[in-house]
This record gives structure tokens, sequence and C-alpha cells, in this order.
């Protein structure tokens, strides 16, 4: 897995067939894994509040702002795992989740339809 300037395509490459078949083995053959990506497109603004009002500036440190400044990267790095680790038996579903309400509730209902799928 890539950790900010540890990992080369080339060992993102080699550590992806012990992921995959790790999650294909952890998927029996009457069992579907769900697998969910949260993802957040507001930070920004969420930083700014959090540093702008006072009882929220605790939730903010100089480390969220340096890996806001690599978002591009990061977001780079989650494509490239949702599109390699993405299998007929271990789908990602992604989830977005500005809104914890919403997030919870689009989990709730993937996985309620993927059982309703199942017991079909």
């Amino acid at each position: 897995m890539r950790r900010q300037g540890e990992a080369s395509c080339g060992s993102i490459r080699k550590n992806k067939r012990p992921f995959l078949s790790t999650r294909k083995s952890s998927v029996g053959e009457q069992r579907k894994k769900l697998s969910v990506s949260w993802r957040i497109t507001a930070s920004l603004r969420r930083f700014r509040e959090r540093q702008e009002i006072a009882h929220k500036q605790w939730k903010i440190t100089d480390e969220d702002w340096r890996n806001h400044e690599k978002l591009d990267q990061y977001r780079d790095a989650v494509e490239e795992m949702l599109h390699r680790t993405t299998t007929p038996y271990a789908p990602w579903t992604i989830v977005e989740s500005n809104c914890k309400r919403y997030a919870r509730v689009k989990v709730l209902e993937v996985v309620c339809e993927a059982i309703r799928q199942r017991l079909e």
C-alpha cells in the first residue's frame, strides 16, 4: 500500500495479488463481500470552518493541512486502488460522505439491497 512517498507503482502491483487473494479468501462460496469507500469532497470548507470556529479548532492540526495539500495524490491513489481491487465477488461501493446522516443511510441501503438480491 502507498504511504507518503514510500511506495512505487511496482510495489503496488507486487502487493496487489496478496491483497486480492485475501479479499477472495474472506468471501465464502455462499457469501458476497461488500466494500465501502467514503468520498469526501468538502474538506477545505470544513477545515476553514474548524479553524475559524473556536469550539471546533481542536479538531484540526498542522498535519491535517499538510495532508490536505496532498489531496490530489491521495485521490489518485484511492482511484487506482478501487480500480485495481474491485472484483465481482467483492465490489466497491462509493459513498458520498459530506453529510454523515446521508452516508449512514446510503450504506444501510447498499447492505439491504445486497441482502435482498441474495435472498431472491
